[in-house]
């Protein structure tokens, strides 16, 4: 039963599109400890995701705007009543974006870390073959789930009707699975993110609860074994282990001793990187528009560096990516002609 929805996000209302950088959402997506299996289109795996997705917004000039739609975001979750592997999951999430984003630039990585495998789906908002912004109306949104359904069923999975309550004897109620196949989030889904924030921000339970007390989620329950949330809307609470594997005492214990927390930052070196910050503003508000953009590319590539040599070696290292994207582009645009023609015939 596989269920294909947006990423939440309130300011696009619940479609999946982001209009910030994807830089921070690839990380989390790809990260070793979660991501199983990591797979791309028209991408270089070697290559950072992020930028190669912001050459292509500035190789067609789409999609740079503040208030420009910058990424997809989607999850594509199994359900556990299927016993579908990583690999078989991750296969079926392919073949459903390949056919229904082929011109687009996407990131797949699939996961293993919660008690159901699923696949996240990071989309660049502009393709990199017509050089189109890309849109996903209602209707398409439609066909994709009804797309997902059809995978599934080819396979031997059970599909689900999202346009009827579903008969499976899943967790969330008839009302939960409404908003997730909208492509919105279930207070069950929230309470898990909320703790997955607290996990990854403290490094002790006494943290934790203060951590998930400033989104107004009690732990009415905590002992040696078991552990209950409440959610700020509901008047009852609920088990860990009701939410999951993962939010079980014992599991979040365990993630919680393994948090690496950051080192306070010194008031001198705050100080320091403040005045650097400061002359670099300056300096690139001399600039010209192109001056300044070719400054910003390659800033990732010097970031940190002190010597001159460091320095060159970066720019060196920049100018090799381009070279390589550049061929990249290159195959993509023979690529696309050589599909031109077939469909021409």
């Amino acid at each position: 039963m596989p269920i294909f929805k947006a990423a939440e996000n309130k300011k696009c209302h619940g479609k999946g599109g982001f209009k910030t950088s994807p830089k921070f959402t690839l990380a989390y997506i790809t990260r070793p400890d979660k991501a199983a299996i990591v797979s791309s289109q028209y991408l270089n795996d070697d290559m950072d995701y992020a930028r190669q997705l912001e050459d292509t917004k500035r190789l067609w000039n789409k999609g740079l705007a503040a208030n420009s739609r910058k990424f997809y975001h989607f999850i594509h979750s199994f359900s556990t009543y299927d016993s579908i592997t990583p690999e078989e999951a991750h296969e079926i999430t392919e073949e459903l974006c390949c056919r229904s984003f082929p011109d687009s630039e996407f990131v797949i990585a699939t996961h293993t870390d919660t008690e159901h495998i699923h696949s996240h789906i990071v989309i660049n908002s502009v393709s990199c073959i017509t050089g189109k912004m890309l849109r996903i109306s209602p209707d398409a949104y439609t066909t994709i789930k009804d797309l997902s359904n059809e995978l599934a069923e080819e396979r031997g999975l059970t599909a689900v009707d999202f346009r009827k309550p579903s008969s499976e004897p899943v967790r969330q109620s008839q009302a939960e699975r409404q908003i997730i196949m909208r492509g919105g989030t279930s207070w069950k889904q929230e309470l898990c993110e909320v703790i997955d924030l607290a996990v990854d921000n403290t490094d002790n339970m006494t943290d934790f609860e203060a951590y998930v007390g400033k989104y107004g989620v009690e732990i009415p329950r905590n002992t040696a074994k078991t552990i209950s949330f409440k959610h700020p809307e509901k008047k009852k609470a609920i088990r860990g282990d009701k939410l999951g594997a993962n939010y079980t005492k014992a599991a979040l214990e365990e993630r919680l001793s393994h948090v690496y927390v950051a080192e306070p930052v010194l008031e001198r070196d705050m100080d320091d990187e403040n005045e650097r910050t400061r002359r670099k503003t300056e300096i690139k508000a001399s600039l010209s528009a192109g001056d300044r953009m070719l400054v910003e590319m390659i800033e990732p590539y010097t970031a940190g560096k002190t010597t001159f040599m460091d320095v060159l070696g970066g720019i060196m290292q920049w100018c090799e990516d381009v070279q390589k994207r550049a061929a990249e582009l290159k195959r993509r645009d023979e690529e696309a002609r050589r599909r031109r023609s077939a469909d021409a015939r």
